[in-house]
């Protein structure tokens, strides 16, 4: 028997994107420096969520609950709580940095396929 967190406390809001901001579905975003606009997370920036839906100039993002992403870097990632930033093609890297970003609550871990899951 498999177990499955996906749905799990799921929440999303819907933002405006900036307007150079090229943001597809998968993508880590951030919000931009006015706070109303998500801009598409550059790689080692600290997100608030992935993108489920794109409409024109709105996004659905979702900012809580449970997602499974690849994962890239040089060090493995652990269950438990760590730190997550966004990598660079759409997967997570470990934040080794003294900057209080945010914890995730770490649930899977395929070291084989490259693949977590994290609560937000």
């Amino acid at each position: 028997m498999s177990v499955s967190y996906l749905g799990y406390d799921a929440k999303c809001i819907t933002m405006e994107k900036s307007v150079n901001s090229n943001i597809e579905v998968g993508n880590f975003v951030c919000l931009d420096d006015d706070g109303y606009h998500i801009k598409k997370c550059l790689d080692g920036e600290s997100f608030i969520g992935i993108v489920k839906c794109v409409r024109d100039k709105y996004i659905t993002v979702q900012i809580a609950g449970y997602c499974e992403v690849p994962y890239s870097g040089l060090k493995e990632p652990t269950v438990g709580h760590i730190k997550l930033n966004c990598g660079n093609n759409n997967n997570v890297i470990l934040d080794a940095s003294a900057q209080p970003n945010q914890y995730r609550t770490i649930l899977k871990l395929d070291t084989k396929n490259k693949i977590i899951g994290f609560l937000f």
